[in-house]
């Protein structure tokens, strides 16, 4: 008996996180929620892949369960971590508001990537930083805002071809070398002179030395107030956070380890800044180091300590102190694990001119001290910095940013009309009144897919092909935008009860699944869905769609699925169906749905399926 009843259990257990695993990590916005290198290197970015405090406020829920692949294959049976959040909210809500993305296939590209956003006409000067060495490129930050210049990557010994490329796009002057000859060997600085670029190169016999050497320069081109000290040991992350505003004053990042600050660095804290922070706890900078540099200031005892139980925690304190709590016209984000953070070592001189805090984040899930703080902010923009960000991480991060309902609610209208059961219309598509939604819009940008491409963009130029073909047809078509705008979800859903629909389509693009390439942030989802609202015509609308999407596109067949914990299907009076074209963070469906004539082709498609059923 005990067996039988293990088995049952076990079998369960396996149908549920099957069943999980298939769910696509994006939906629709129309939730019903009630419902290593050299030593020298290894020296200059002293990490450490594992937190060395933990996060003592975090809550975390590990569940082992099948994954599947984008063939609906089961591939192994692994962890897959779920925030305190609900899972239906991390499933099923799709990005929303302005956000960009900086990202390239490998850090040099996404470096390249920020410097043609900050520097779009060229710069005098350029500062280039040792690919691997993230603190490397945070005590840069400062000297590159003091000359107005990006920061670019090089590995040790050759120039990156698309490093090189920028280079010649930027047409520096000058190229300020941080480092020695192990960081960046002379190879690379002859082949900068061999364009006709003068170097300086900011060197000491350690990072510490070489940061003050840095400061030196800085304070060489104007004053300074301030230093910001920051540890060899776990600082790589705390350095980060404090990178843009160093970086926005011109004031000095100061390495040092955990009992000592170089002597070169000492001096130029005595002699030139009144002030100095430190950034970390006592396991980066003890008390006894700090009590030694606070004597030599006027503002510089313990209280000018930053630091919280984790890397997260003390950058939320770091902008809280030196960016308050907004509201910000542009925030960036950037990962937060040790490797991922490489990518946003060019990211401090762009979040400086644009006056921006750098919010790092885990790339699979929000810490609650991350979650807290954001909480109480808003921002009108968020600049992702390099790519392999989870849908949930992106999605709750504007949704608490940019201030956006997950559990949207109809306001009462005196002019709604009761729902009333659904009718199956009468046969043939003339003179009948047909809503067609193209989801999300203005600030709602929905799915951002690969290259960028935009939800709101794609659901526009499909809707208004479908509608055009249903007019012709003979169909009156209500279309719930005809622009770049955004209807709150009860105002859908009213236009279409309001005007008597006897058909609402509502048409939408995917996002989701396991990470396939962290630089392009691809995701392993892929194919068409549709969502039906309850009828049998509803039932039989969402089939000939999916058919006649399928019989014209080398698009997965996902099906057809219950929608009725969509808003806008649980709310219409009308027969309700929701498509789901394709997924936007697949590179097998973006080829075949990235141009303007695929788009439309999807939106006749779905107007056929729809002609069909009324047949």
């Amino acid at each position: 008996m005990r067996k039988n009843i293990k088995r049952k259990v076990l079998a369960t257990i396996s149908a549920l996180a099957l069943a999980f695993s298939m769910i696509p990590t994006s939906l629709a916005d129309e939730v019903d929620t009630d419902a290593s290198r050299s030593e020298f290197v290894n020296q200059l970015d002293s990490v450490n892949i594992e937190e060395k405090t933990s996060d003592t406020q975090g809550v975390e829920i590990k569940l082992e369960m099948v994954n599947v692949d984008s063939e609906g294959k089961l591939e192994k049976i692994g962890s897959t971590g779920l925030e305190t959040e609900s899972k239906l909210d991390s499933d099923n809500q799709k990005q929303s508001g302005n956000m960009t993305s900086l990202s390239g296939s490998n850090r040099y590209q996404t470096a390249v990537k920020i410097s043609q956003n900050g520097w779009p006409r060229g710069a005098q000067n350029v500062v280039l930083v040792n690919s691997s060495s993230t603190i490397s490129g945070t005590m840069a930050t400062p000297l590159a805002t003091t000359y107005n210049a990006p920061i670019l990557l090089s590995s040790n010994q050759t120039l990156n071809p698309n490093t090189l490329t920028e280079i010649k796009r930027l047409r520096p002057r000058k190229i300020y070398i941080i480092g020695d000859t192990r960081a960046l060997s002379p190879n690379i600085e002859r082949s900068i002179k061999s364009m006709g670029i003068s170097t300086v190169r900011l060197s000491g016999a350690t990072v510490g030395q070489t940061s003050a050497k840095i400061a030196n320069e800085i304070s060489r081109h104007h004053d300074v107030d301030t230093s910001y000290v920051v540890s060899i040991q776990n600082g790589s992350a705390d350095a980060l956070s404090i990178a843009a505003q160093a970086g926005r004053t011109k004031n000095p990042v100061l390495v040092s380890n955990a009992s000592v600050l170089n002597s070169d660095a000492m001096n130029f804290i005595r002699n030139n800044t009144p002030n100095v922070y430190y950034i970390g706890g006592t396991g980066s900078i003890n008390t006894t180091l700090l009590s030694r540099i606070s004597s030599s200031v006027a503002n510089g005892s313990e209280a000018n300590r930053i630091s919280g139980v984790d890397r997260h925690d003390t950058n939320a304190k770091i902008i809280s102190k030196f960016f308050g709590k907004g509201p910000f016209s542009n925030m960036l984000i950037a990962k937060s694990d040790d490797i991922g953070m490489i990518d946003t070592v060019a990211a401090g001189p762009l979040a400086a001119m644009k006056n921006a805090p750098i919010l790092i984040t885990k790339k699979d899930r929000i810490q609650r001290t991350t979650n807290t703080y954001i909480s109480g902010i808003r921002a009108s923009n968020l600049i992702q910095v390099g790519g392999g960000f989870s849908y949930s991480v992106t999605s709750g991060l504007q949704r608490a940013l940019f201030g956006i309902s997950s559990n949207p609610s109809p306001a009462p209208r005196p002019s709604q009309p009761s729902p009333r059961p659904q009718v199956t219309p009468s046969r043939g598509i003339k003179g009948k009144t047909i809503i067609i939604d193209p989801g999300h819009g203005g600030r709602d940008t929905g799915a951002v897919g690969l290259n960028g491409y935009k939800e709101k963009d794609w659901t526009l130029v499909t809707a208004h092909a479908c509608a055009d073909y249903l007019r012709r047809a003979g169909a009156k078509v209500i279309m719930t935008r005809t622009d770049d705008t955004y209807p709150t979800l009860p105002e859908r859903a009213d236009l279409s009860n309001n005007e008597g629909a006897v058909l609402f389509c509502s048409i939408h693009y995917n996002k989701g699944g396991n990470l396939v390439n962290a630089d392009t942030g691809e995701l392993s989802g892929n194919g068409v869905e549709v969502y039906k609202g309850k009828g049998q015509f509803a039932n039989s609308v969402a089939n000939k769609i999916l058919n006649n999407i399928l019989n014209n596109f080398n698009l997965r067949n996902r099906g057809v699925k219950d929608g009725t914990h969509l808003y806008v299907i649980s709310n219409t009076n009308a027969p309700a169906i929701l498509v789901e074209g394709g997924f936007m963070s697949s590179s097998r469906d973006v080829n075949q749905l990235k141009y303007k004539d695929a788009q439309k082709k999807m939106g006749i498609q779905i107007a056929k399926g729809i002609v069909a059923a009324f047949n």
